[in-house]
């Protein structure tokens, strides 16, 4: 929630501003010229009229500027969450046609179906899932998506293969998988990855295409706010540093209580721990012995 709201009201404030600043130029005939004598004026009147905001905009004309800045923001607002709301619905559709998924047929696998329907039991789960397979995946994989009312689990092709090899590391894998759904972590995941992708896209991006002008403008032209503008520039800095930990911390918390369900549903987890330990030995295998940590 800390991700999600914070970066909706950056993303909101800086489409907002964008668009005020482009009605400002485009649409209301102003120039840079006029823009800087407003803002003078504003730093060299904001302590005498700062109780009173009408009257700073009336003596320094910023109301052709910023008037509409709070509806264009709520406006922003809205149109980011429609486009979240859009994102989330479709992103399934999207990931199974990109992927190429098709459904798990039973008749083709009818042991692996078996055990399907006996982890199904066991995670006790309130919504329908459906399997998907993706064959040209090698690697002993899953992975749990989907949206309210439509889940996938997708198998990898050398997870159905791991079936027969392997039968308790199926097991562990499927499970988590179906943790995620159980845990219902599946929605926060996919809101937290839209949340980031726009963020880059809307902040992030036009942040660092616009913040030398802004500072170049802030120095050269009103001296008297460059501090504030450097200020507001390290703030956004340091929103996105925030963005990128929350992130992180989303993504492993939802991995270590998929973990957690998966140990409580077999008690202990003795196979999952096996197959993350070597996992982990085959990783170690593949670093170079001067990049290992001693």
């Amino acid at each position: 929630m800390l991700l999600i709201v914070s970066t909706s009201v950056a993303m909101a404030t800086e489409l907002g501003g964008l668009v005020g600043t482009a009605a400002y130029f485009v649409l209301g005939g102003g120039s840079i010229r006029s823009l800087a004598e407003a803002l003078d004026c504003a730093s060299k009147n904001l302590t005498e009229v700062a109780s009173d905001p009408a009257v700073l905009d009336h003596r320094c004309e910023l109301s052709d500027f910023g008037g509409r800045g709070s509806s264009v923001e709520l406006i922003a607002f809205a149109a980011l969450w429609l486009a979240v709301g859009i994102t989330y619905w479709l992103l399934p559709v999207y990931r199974l046609r990109r992927r190429r998924l098709r459904p798990f047929r039973p008749d083709v696998y009818p042991d692996i179906q078996h055990t399907l329907n006996g982890l199904l039991a066991l995670a006790e789960l309130r919504c329908p899932v459906r399997f998907v397979v993706d064959l040209r995946d090698q690697r002993p994989t899953g992975l749990a998506f989907g949206r309210v009312g439509r889940r996938h689990v997708m198998l990898g092709g050398g997870l159905l293969r791991l079936h027969g090899i392997d039968p308790e590391a199926f097991h562990a894998i499927v499970l988590h998988e179906l943790a995620h759904l159980r845990n219902r972590d599946v929605d926060i995941a996919f809101l937290t990855l839209i949340c980031h992708r726009l963020f880059i896209f809307a902040v992030a991006v036009p942040m660092v295409v616009t913040a030398p002008f802004a500072l170049l403008v802030g120095w050269v032209l009103l001296p008297s706010l460059a501090i504030f503008q450097t200020l507001l520039i390290a703030a956004q800095c340091a929103l996105g540093v925030t963005v990128a930990h929350v992130l992180g911390a989303v993504l492993r918390s939802r991995e270590l209580y998929a973990d957690a369900r998966v140990a409580m549903w077999t008690h202990g987890a003795h196979s999952l721990r096996r197959l993350l330990r070597t996992r982990a030995t085959a990783r170690t295998a593949r670093v170079p012995l001067w990049a290992r940590r001693p």
